[in-house]
């Protein structure tokens, strides 16, 4: 099986591409996430972005944040980047107390002191639910192990209360800790595939530029 990312070939993954597949295909029927883990280098992100381009291609909203050790130590970064080109949309949507959290997290408004956890989370999950409501919503989040805690707690906040129409697809590295906590959130809902290296008799590489 062969599938294209950014003008490039994913080949010799199989058993990854189907999971994508199967995957999509349990959105629909409940809060479905995909895992994806390996060493650093492995070839979890291209995988990701095949997961990401699966679901463009088959209409679906689809909100990405890619983390990194940098901005560790900043507040809501990624869930700046997940929501930033929705944010202005599905804030009217909102109740005020939440709009007004979830704004100050995203610097829609001003910067509030003591920002209620709590109310961040509850916002963030509501404003996933309004817009899922147009059709398939796929959250794509990579590196994980790098999420700023804020975004972290918010988001583990949303994933256990997601229903239909939602997907999450995320990378991990191996034996890192996941501050989502992914696999407690969505239980058996949670396709988790460890990403190898391709047997080495192989003559064709795992990733290749497309001709």
């Amino acid at each position: 099986m062969t599938t294209t990312v950014g003008g490039g070939a994913v080949v010799r993954r199989e058993r990854e591409l189907a999971a994508v597949e199967s995957w999509l295909g349990a959105v629909p029927d409940g809060c479905a996430g995909l895992l994806f883990t390996g060493e650093p280098g492995i070839g979890k992100t291209t995988l990701w972005g095949a997961a990401i381009e699966r679901g463009h291609d088959l209409g679906a909203t689809v909100l990405t944040a890619r983390a990194v050790e940098s901005e560790l130590p900043l507040g809501f970064a990624a869930l700046g980047d997940l929501l930033g080109e929705v944010a202005d949309d599905v804030l009217p949507q909102l109740s005020a107390p939440l709009a007004g959290a979830l704004g100050a997290a995203l610097l829609r408004t001003p910067p509030r002191e003591g920002l209620d956890p709590y109310a961040v989370g509850r916002g963030l999950t509501e404003a996933l639910h309004q817009l899922s409501r147009y059709g398939p919503l796929l959250l794509a989040l990579d590196d994980l192990q790098w999420l700023d805690a804020p975004s972290a707690r918010a988001l583990a906040f949303a994933v256990r209360r997601l229903g239909k129409g939602t997907g999450i697809v995320a990378t991990l590295r191996l034996d890192a800790s996941d501050p989502v906590e992914l696999r407690l959130g969505l239980g058996g809902r949670l396709s988790e595939i460890e990403v190898k290296a391709c047997p080495s008799e192989l003559s064709m590489t795992c990733f290749a530029r497309a001709v």
